[in-house]
């Protein structure tokens, strides 16, 4: 029976688990496509008891239709902005979450498996250094030596200094931007930052760039 180490099995479950959430987002993707041309669907239309004034200014009480979405009226909101528009920003900032949350815990227990296999304790994170960055300079520092040093830095540097940022601004701040490197993706018109479909796979993308080069220098 073929045994697999387990630095090298952790690399194969990271490089996995985003090969698998760029599937997700794809899917994704292709869901709001049919709903936002499908919205009419699922609008749902009933009789609701409404007060209206009446001839010499009586309040009578009578039926009139709504239409609404899952409890979200259109007397209220505009349906296709809401659905086809705001719905979409918070899919993508939840895509994002989860995707920063995959690739942490992925590279945690490389790095973690890395100390072990070099028989070195990974060093504490330094202050102001996201998570994400500390366990890759971790991987960096106990030997891995990458094949495109320009590519994996430019993947590296943008997730840190970037892509963490704005999922720190969506966690803790309600997606407002309060830093000025990531003022870029802010619209002028918007107080929150609005993550668009390119965006999120130039993120997927990097950390499966990241993740498939740590996975084949785990078998080294």
């Amino acid at each position: 029976m073929l045994h697999v180490s387990r630095l090298k099995a952790e690399a194969a479950a990271l490089y996995e688990s985003l090969l698998l959430m760029r599937a997700f987002a794809e899917q994704q993707q292709e869901q709001i496509r049919d709903y936002s041309e499908n919205l009419e669907k699922y609008i749902k239309e009933e009789e609701t008891e409404t007060i209206i004034t009446g001839l010499e200014n009586k309040d009578e009480i009578v039926e009139l239709p709504v239409r609404h979405i899952a409890g979200a009226f259109e007397h209220d909101l505009d349906l296709r902005a809401t659905f086809t528009v705001v719905m979409p920003i918070y899919q993508n900032q939840a895509m994002l979450i989860t995707l920063w949350s995959k690739f942490e815990s992925g590279t945690c227990l490389v790095a973690r498996s890395l100390g072990a296999k070099k028989k070195k304790k990974l060093r504490r994170k330094e202050s102001g250094v996201s998570t994400v960055a500390h366990y890759l300079n971790e991987i960096d520092r106990l030997g891995f030596k990458h094949r495109d040093q320009r590519t994996y830095r430019a993947d590296y540097e943008f997730l840190s200094s970037i892509v963490g940022r704005v999922r720190n601004a969506w966690v803790h701040d309600g997606g407002r931007c309060k830093n000025k490197s990531v003022s870029e993706i802010v619209r002028k018109d918007s107080e929150v930052i609005k993550i668009n479909n390119n965006f999120l796979f130039r993120v997927i993308e990097s950390m499966r760039s990241i993740s498939e080069e740590i996975y084949l220098l785990s078998g080294r």
